[in-house]
């Protein structure tokens, strides 16, 4: 028989690595055992050819990875957002701005 877990997490990245860390993590209250379970190789995350989106994290995210114990290294690859575009697509040269902050 295969091992079981109380939970078991699909998605290795940022959602699923912060799941992962609330539920099973050393902060936790009552630590579970569970599993990450993802379809690339976590290695593939170190590697030069990893996923380059960008991703906001807002006060209350901030306040999350604090509390997981991981602002501080996860601060280290932020930067201020200054400002934010909201286009409808087009191409480069004639994207319809809808909102800008």
């Amino acid at each position: 028989m295969g091992k079981r877990f109380d939970v078991i997490v699909v998605g290795g990245a940022l959602n699923g690595l912060a799941a992962g860390l609330a539920l099973g993590g050393h902060r936790a209250r009552r630590p579970l055992s569970l599993a990450i379970v993802d379809i690339r190789d976590p290695r593939h995350n170190l590697s030069g050819d990893r996923d380059a989106r960008a991703s906001a994290i807002t006060a209350s995210s901030k306040r999350m990875f604090e509390a997981l114990g991981v602002w501080d290294q996860v601060s280290r690859h932020c930067q201020e957002m200054r400002e934010i575009i909201v286009t409808d697509g087009g191409t480069p040269d004639n994207r319809p701005v809808l909102l800008q902050f």
